[in-house]
């Protein structure tokens, strides 16, 4: 490896160790606030969700509910306190959850934790940007039509198992960490994975330069196609 390209990887994976370290800290000196927030769909038949955290800890999971959006939040820092703005047009809504404060790096001691409920009522467009931390998706019964994620620094894992009666495009724009999808083996996947220097694990999928697909590709009704830049880090991709 030249030494340019080992001396960019190495910062790279020291960053991966230190960095959520500084800015995702479970402890906390300011004192711990607790936010709860609620969207009715209010008539909704069709919605956008964006969610932009800069470092924490995220979990989303689906629910049988009248509540586009339900969610619990805990942070100890005043610029981490979240803002969620809803716009509604004809039967259609869009939610975007954000920090309402922007700009800066936050270090020191931080906690920093969404815990977020969606409709699975509703066909969702799932917009995930996540800085630094850890991202957790159980999204097993949402009606997905698409998620995109833009990854930063840490670790996420996605569940998108389960029955689906529409096709899902997914599309990750990857950073230092790893990312880990599960996939159904009962409905068609085809993911094409750019790489970059990390690794690529996918047990029972057939390669194809940069493509893999699984056995049920082109045999279903629906089908998941997933396009991940990986960048510098791994991805797995996991049948279930």
């Amino acid at each position: 490896m030249p030494i340019r390209k080992a001396s960019l990887t190495a910062i790279l994976i020291l960053g991966l160790t230190l960095v959520p370290a500084c800015l995702i800290d479970g402890g906390g000196k300011g004192p711990l606030q607790e936010k709860t927030e609620t969207v009715p769909l209010e008539g909704a038949d069709s919605a956008e969700v964006a969610l932009d955290i800069s470092a924490g800890e995220i979990v989303v999971r689906g629910a049988d509910s009248t509540n586009l959006l339900a969610g619990l939040f805990r942070y100890n820092r005043v610029r981490l306190e979240p803002d969620v703005d809803v716009v509604r047009s004809g039967g259609k809504a869009r939610v975007v959850v954000r920090h309402r404060r922007h700009g800066g790096t936050v270090f020191g001691n931080v906690r920093n934790t969404w815990d977020l409920t969606l409709s699975n009522r509703v066909p969702l467009d799932l917009d995930l940007d996540c800085g630094a931390g850890e991202s957790r998706l159980d999204l097993r019964g949402l009606d997905l039509r698409s998620l995109t994620i833009d990854m930063g620094v840490g670790e996420l894992r996605a569940d998108l198992t389960g029955e689906r009666t529409r096709s899902l495009e997914v599309s990750v724009d990857g950073g230092v960490g790893e990312a880990t999808f599960d996939l159904p083996a009962s409905i068609g996947v085809r993911a094409e994975v750019d790489g970059g220097l990390g690794s690529i694990n996918a047990p029972g999928f057939t390669k194809s330069g940069r493509v893999y697909t699984n056995e049920a590709w082109g045999k279903t009704a629906a089908s998941i196609t997933v396009s991940v830049d990986a960048g510098i880090g791994s991805v797995n991709l996991r049948l279930r």
